[in-house]
């Protein structure tokens, strides 16, 4: 996973967006945190192996962010926040995601 999330962190950094990558919460962290507006995207992500395991792990991703709500820290920041579980899947054949607003 460490590899996909450099690639994520300079995909954004590269293109002027802020972020914020291994934030410590009250309980572990995100991956990624993107400020884009008035609106903060929390990231997991997270590796499939076979293609029949990426909706699982989306929904994994979400579940960790909830359940140890790793977007409290960012409420008073932001207007909007945005759950983001992304997935990749045998060494980039293919890349899912899944938003829901909190």
């Amino acid at each position: 996973e460490h590899f996909y999330h450099a690639n994520c962190i300079s995909l954004f950094v590269g293109n002027g967006i802020r972020i914020l990558a291994g934030d410590k919460g009250k309980v572990g962290n995100p991956d990624i945190i993107i400020f884009y507006k008035n609106t903060a995207v929390v990231c997991e992500l997270k590796y499939a192996k076979a293609i029949s395991q990426a909706d699982k792990k989306l929904e994994e991703a979400i579940k960790q962010i909830r359940d140890k709500k790793y977007y409290e820290k960012y409420e008073l920041e932001a207007e909007k926040i945005l759950l983001l579980g992304i997935v990749f899947i045998d060494m980039g054949v293919e890349v899912r995601c899944r938003f829901e607003e909190l």
